[in-house]
């Protein structure tokens, strides 16, 4: 019988993540995920991930600061069950996250309609005991 890791549960402690909005304390884990998602660590434009990253954290402080209208960011956040998983016993580990907002067409189009931007998906899949990161935008 293959079991499916993301099968429903109605129980927090057994569920495989909980969906939640993110928060100010998130914003360097995110920051960290994101930019090991989007750039690489190696070669020589490894030199220039440090300045991807703070971009990145830059870029959430300030959304995070002014509060757009129609904006959300979501991450998922799974608590480890034991202390051998790697994180201290009641740290969350991010393992998605997603941003939306509501956008409209163009300026010059007024009666254009809205319609929901998605960008920055990204979830973490642990295979094996080895952590693989896919981006999706």
């Amino acid at each position: 019988m293959v079991s499916n890791q993301w099968e429903f549960s109605d129980r927090l402690d057994t569920a495989p993540a909980l969906v939640r909005t993110a928060r100010q304390q998130d914003l360097n884990r995110l920051a960290d995920v994101l930019s090991s998602s989007f750039h690489t660590k190696e070669g020589v434009i490894g030199w220039l991930y440090p300045l991807f990253r703070m971009g990145i954290y830059e870029d959430l402080r300030n959304r995070f600061r002014t509060k757009p209208a129609h904006y959300i960011c979501l991450v998922a956040v799974k608590q480890p069950s034991s202390a051998s998983s790697g994180h201290p016993l009641g740290e969350e580990n991010l393992v998605g996250t997603v941003e939306m907002g509501l956008r409209t067409q163009s300026f010059w189009q007024p009666r254009s309609s809205a319609y929901l931007y998605v960008s920055n998906l990204l979830y973490s899949v642990n295979i094996a005991g080895r952590e693989s990161r896919n981006s999706c935008f």
